[in-house]
């Protein structure tokens, strides 16, 4: 025999209950899942920051004899 044959059906409150319960667990896991995005976008983008040649803005040592 099966607890929820002993137990019976469920009442209103407590499927109502259940129905926040996942929604709470869907709602996390879409966080966790949003952050984990966030952090691979950052981590791509600083990648892409490192590969990137470095512009030179110093300008050229002039030669202080000739003006």
């Amino acid at each position: 025999m099966r607890l929820s044959e002993i137990t019976g059906p469920k009442t209103p409150d407590q499927l109502r209950m259940d129905t926040l319960r996942a929604t709470q667990k869907r709602a996390s896991n879409a966080v966790k899942m949003e952050r984990n995005r966030q952090k691979v976008q950052s981590a791509q983008k600083a990648i892409q920051q490192l590969r990137a040649p470095k512009l030179t803005t110093l300008e050229p040592i002039k030669p202080m004899g000739s003006h």
